[in-house]
């Protein structure tokens, strides 16, 4: 699967807001790294430039994520994002991503 047919899958996030499930986005991985502010750039691992990669710069409030994903299967890193963002947070969370899959956040 390539980038531009994972970005547009569709995607919904929830969390807990002093204990009620809220609706936190709904959209596509491209409409979701848009409205946080997520840079995505191409990169050669660093021993080996025969292998591409992607790498992912996620600005939040002091501190920016820099996520380097040289996986061969690119909804894995998309996924990583969001997770490392969401378990940041530290609410409790519901990720639903565009493959039918479900990840839960936080749930201790």
């Amino acid at each position: 699967m390539n980038k531009k047919e994972i970005e547009e899958k569709q995607i919904t996030l929830y969390w807990w807001n002093l204990g009620t499930k809220r609706l936190d986005f709904k959209g596509t991985y491209k409409d979701f790294l848009l409205e946080k502010g997520i840079k995505i750039t191409k990169i050669k691992f660093p021993k080996d430039k025969k292998i591409n990669g992607l790498r992912f710069k996620y600005p939040l409030n002091t501190i920016t994520f820099t996520i380097d994903c040289y996986d061969t299967d690119l909804i894995r890193g998309y996924d990583l994002i969001i997770k490392t963002y969401l378990t940041y947070l530290g609410d409790k969370a519901i990720f639903k991503n565009g493959y039918n899959n479900e990840y839960k956040i936080n749930w201790y």
